[in-house]
Parts: C-alpha cells; sequence; structure tokens
C-alpha cells in the first residue's frame, strides 16, 4: 500500500495538531488546579493534651474556668497561585483559636514532683522532677488572621484551650480561610496531667457570676 506524500502530510498534520492540542489541555488543567485553593497541613510532631500546672486565676493564662491545653505544632503550605488568609481554627466545631483568644508566656506541666507538703512544710526528695514546659515567646503562634502568598508556608504552634478532654477521641482540625476550609484528623497522642500542688484552688462558676454582676 501506497501513501502519497499528500497523505502523509496529512497524517503528520493531524498527529501535531493532536499533540499540541494535548499540551494546551494539559496546561490548562495544570493552571486551573494551581488556582483553585489547595493547603496542605502537616504534624510537625504527635499532638499531646495537657492539664497544665496552674499558680492563679490569671497565670499561665486567664482561662482558669477550663482544664486542658493542646498546642499542635503544624505546618501548613499554600499550594495555589493565589493567596489565601487563615481566619480561624477550630476542632470539632467546638473548640476554636481566633483574634481574641489571649495566650500565656509560660505553660508548664509537671507529671512527676519530688517536693511533697506534709503540716505546713515542704519536703524534698531526690528523685528528679519531670515536666514539660511550652515558653510561647520563644516559639510561633499561628494566630489568626495569617495570609499566605502563594506557595508560602507557615510552620508553629496553635493554642486550644478546653474543659472535656479531647484524648481518645476521632477529632477533626479544621482551618477556615478566606477561600474554604481545610479539614484534617486530630490524633492526641498523649494525655498528661499535673501532678504539683500549687495551692491553687479554681473558683466555681457561680461565684465567677457573682463578681461579674458586682463589678456590674
Amino acid at each position: 500500500m501506497n501513501i502519497s506524500i499528500s497523505d502523509t502530510i496529512q497524517i503528520l498534520g493531524i498527529t501535531f495538531s493532536f499533540l499540541f492540542s494535548s499540551i494546551a489541555l494539559y496546561f490548562s488543567y495544570k493552571s486551573n488546579h494551581e488556582k483553585k485553593f489547595n493547603i496542605q497541613v502537616t504534624y510537625m510532631s504527635k499532638p499531646k493534651e495537657f492539664l497544665v500546672d496552674r499558680k492563679s486565676d490569671e497565670l499561665p493564662d486567664v482561662y482558669w474556668h477550663e482544664k486542658y491545653r493542646l498546642f499542635p505544632h503544624i505546618c501548613i503550605t499554600n499550594n495555589s497561585t493565589h493567596a489565601v488568609s487563615i481566619t480561624k481554627f477550630s476542632i470539632n466545631n467546638s473548640v476554636s483559636l481566633t483574634t481574641v483568644d489571649l495566650v500565656g508566656e509560660t505553660y508548664k506541666t509537671t507529671i512527676s514532683t519530688n517536693r511533697k507538703e506534709e503540716g505546713g512544710i515542704t519536703k524534698i526528695n531526690a528523685m528528679q522532677e519531670k515536666s514539660f514546659t511550652y515558653n510561647l515567646n520563644d516559639h510561633a503562634i499561628i494566630k489568626p488572621v495569617v495570609t499566605l502568598q502563594p506557595y508560602e508556608a507557615v510552620s508553629g504552634l496553635l493554642f486550644f484551650h478546653y474543659n472535656d478532654s479531647l484524648f481518645g477521641r476521632s477529632n477533626i482540625l479544621k482551618i477556615h480561610t478566606s477561600r474554604g476550609t481545610k479539614e484534617v484528623s486530630l490524633n492526641i497522642s498523649k494525655q498528661y496531667k499535673s501532678a504539683l500542688d500549687l495551692g491553687y484552688s479554681s473558683r466555681q462558676p457561680n461565684e465567677w457570676m457573682l463578681e461579674v454582676l458586682q463589678d456590674d
């Protein structure tokens, strides 16, 4: 079977046309995909839940009426050609981190102590004290509002305070942004409770309400 020169040119033309159309379609898809809302969330360490040492109603923070603290260390990457602003973080639609949250400077959780109070006397034994400490002045808190430029990333700690433990539960971390909401699983690996008795006694909610009414 002989193929004429004109047939060959026609076949080549169709082939190149298909090739160029495929390339154009690929770049069009790539461009549209990169413009879409696309952030990636990576945990830099396994999240742990803490019932921290509390010295007073103000230390380590003003949320004396809530037991637990959570400091997930994450990295957020904007894999898009458009900027995106992070406006809020939330867990299970009940716990949140917003622009108005007040973050303390130092959070310490003493998990084993070498001190013991007996008859008003503090006794210290040879056992080494063990604790976790978060000096938040030395760490970047990712606190809304944060804007990520195209392909920019931010890494740091989140700060959550709440009264009902999230340990042992299936949790969802939501990153609320100007372009949509990203959901990722949040698995809390361990829970640590303070073993230190600092003599602090938390106020009851009715006491706090009485103070508010008196201030008014």
